[in-house]
């Protein structure tokens, strides 16, 4: 009896591979099975796509399973900082100088809302030629901008006015990055130089990198493989922090329409930015300064 039951499951797997593999050929050709899913992306990213619907099937039962799927958050904010830099100097004391927002409305898979503003600078008050080139921010840009302190505030103040802060009627959201130097390096230094203390709603995140490579079973990559990798195209300038935030969130609302439950992977206590150095291709995982 259990050789019997052993060989029925045997088949059962059997005839699941079948019909992955028959399911991911008509989805590569672009035959509608009325599945709902997305159909861009290369073909490692559509067979996990795949894959990832077949098991949300199996376990609600129905014909629309990604409809099923419960997140944790209400409102997802992306953040990508800018901040002073200069070729190849060792030490070179960062500030930030672009502190954009990208809010997700998790529920409807959109974008809803955005914040963005430059920040003055104090040790370093001119940009250097490589940060000019680089950002796409010029000197006339943070000249005219509040410091740090007062645009946090204002962050606080936009947060506040969305019901995101406030105990009283607050929605559930998150912050969200790509990877984990803008909350462990950019911001925690920026604080320590401005004298205050480290905001408490920045102390856990969701690090979109981490959870593309897990979602998706592909090694961690910058921005631009990511988007490559669904089939996208980066939009606006790469290296301008709203562009950069805009085009995060898009690959946010690709692992939402996907199926990923997107949960808090990431702390301040937990991160160590210097064991993965930072460069400037925007397309891997070792980065030196701004991807």
């Amino acid at each position: 009896m259990a050789s019997s039951t052993k060989k029925n499951l045997d088949l059962s797997k059997e005839q699941v591979r079948f019909h992955l593999y028959v399911a991911l050929l008509l989805y590569h050709f672009g035959i509608d099975q009325g599945f709902g899913l997305e159909g861009s992306g290369d073909m490692d990213i559509r067979r996990i796509r795949l894959k990832h619907y077949y098991k949300y099937e199996l376990t609600f039962q129905c014909k629309n399973p990604l409809t099923m799927i419960e997140q944790q958050f209400e409102y997802i904010a992306v953040v990508d900082f800018e901040a002073t830099c200069e070729d190849q100097q060792d030490n070179y004391q960062n500030e930030i100088i672009e502190f954009p927002i990208v809010l997700i409305n998790v529920q409807q898979q959109t974008i809803v809302d955005k914040f963005q503003s430059y920040c003055r600078p104090i040790i370093n008050p001119i940009l250097s030629k490589f940060c000019t080139d680089l950002t796409g921010i010029e000197q006339h840009q943070v000249d005219s901008a509040p410091t740090f302190v007062e645009v946090l505030h204002n962050v606080e103040t936009w947060l506040n006015e969305r019901k995101l802060l406030l105990p009283a009627n607050k929605h559930t959201f998150a912050f969200a990055t790509d990877g984990p130097w803008d909350f462990t390096k950019f911001l925690q230094l920026q604080c320590q130089l401005s004298s205050i203390p480290y905001p408490q709603w920045a102390t856990e995140w969701i690090d979109l990198r981490k959870e593309f490579a897990h979602f998706y079973s592909v090694k961690r990559c910058g921005i631009n493989k990511m988007l490559a990798k669904l089939g996208l195209t980066f939009d606006g300038r790469p290296h301008s922090g709203i562009d950069d935030a805009t085009n995060i969130a898009r690959i946010g609302l690709e692992l939402l329409k996907d199926g990923c439950i997107l949960s808090l992977n990431d702390s301040i206590h937990s991160s160590d930015p210097k064991s993965t150095p930072r460069n400037n291709n925007n397309d891997d995982d070792s980065i030196v300064f701004k991807d």
